[in-house]
């Protein structure tokens, strides 16, 4: 089969997000923006035609538009649904949503699986998301502890993760990437439990999660604190860790691997992609063919997330 790629864009959103790697991803692959659904009025960094509502931005454009839904969560469902009911294919910000029941009813209104819904964890487009899979793989039953740390030093101030709600929280904006990535390896996610969490008032600030699956330990921490760390971390039976950093990221750097076993440390390097460019890029024959299994593990994420708000509130 002929590999069939996207060629046309209309983003929704306009925040640091967008223009910083949305659009330059976009550009560098030489994919066409037919427009931006933005409230912003003159902004000199938008040079695309520009559209107050997604409805008039569907009358206007090709039928051949995906559109990429870069709003902040709790707008996702609504958006999608009017995009979807169009016809047309969406790539959404993680997280795709907020309740399993909107997941539900959007795979309800997909066309015979003819238009494409598709959550846009970047990371899993990296050398080193494929490296770290081939590893588990391989050694997945001598590992005894996995640990991943994501932490920001910042919030940007007037964003809507600035925001006290549990919808813009860091359990959603951040924890959804250790969560994806436990069930992506093949790990059930109902043993990971809220260790503890810190809070400033009401605004949750950094959680920390821990569960057990027969031998193996787990650790997500995930929030705001005063460093940045960004990273996977495995331990294996005979007390040898390999850490995988930075994980989740997906513009063009130099990553490391390294390897400490008693008192040696050995390290190795990836020069990785830009997994932006690879996520617009790919076959939309396989991304049909793949998007029931998709939908099944977004489902199972969106649960165990939507569960831990619940406690957490």
């Amino acid at each position: 089969m002929t590999k069939k790629t996207w060629k046309n864009f209309c983003i929704v959103g306009s925040g640091y997000h967008v223009i910083n790697k949305i659009v330059p991803a976009l550009k560098e692959r030489n994919k066409l923006i037919k427009g931006i659904v933005t409230s912003k009025k003159n902004d000199s960094s938008l040079n695309f035609k520009t559209f107050d509502t997604i409805a008039s931005a569907l009358k206007a454009l090709p039928r051949d538009t995906t559109f990429i839904i870069a709003t902040p969560p709790n707008l996702h469902f609504t958006q999608a649904k009017e995009i979807i009911m169009n016809e047309r294919d969406i790539i959404i910000e993680k997280p795709i949503f907020l309740k399993t029941k909107e997941l539900v009813e959007i795979y309800s209104l997909l066309n015979d699986n003819k238009n494409i819904v598709l959550e846009a964890f970047m990371h899993r487009y990296t050398k080193m998301y494929s490296t770290f899979l081939k590893f588990w793989e391989s050694n997945k039953n001598g590992i005894i502890k996995l640990k991943s740390s994501f932490y920001i030093p910042d919030i940007p101030k007037g964003t809507f993760r600035d925001k006290d709600n549990i919808s813009s929280s860091c359990l959603y904006d951040i924890g959804c990437y250790g969560l994806s990535l436990l069930n992506d390896i093949g790990l059930e996610l109902d043993k990971i439990q809220i260790e503890k969490t810190e809070k400033t008032g009401s605004k949750i600030l950094c959680i920390q999660l821990k569960g057990k699956i027969k031998e193996l330990s787990i650790e997500l921490n995930f929030g705001q604190n005063k460093h940045y760390e960004n990273f996977v971390e495995v331990t294996t039976s005979d007390n040898s860790t390999l850490n995988f950093s930075p994980f989740f990221y997906g513009r063009k750097a130099k990553k490391s691997i390294i390897h400490f076993k008693n008192d040696s440390i050995l390290s190795s390097h990836i020069y990785d992609c830009n997994a932006f460019e690879k996520m617009f890029c790919q076959d939309t024959n396989n991304l049909c063919l793949n998007q029931k299994n998709r939908f099944k593990n977004m489902l199972i994420v969106t649960k165990k997330l939507e569960k831990l708000a619940v406690e957490l509130k």
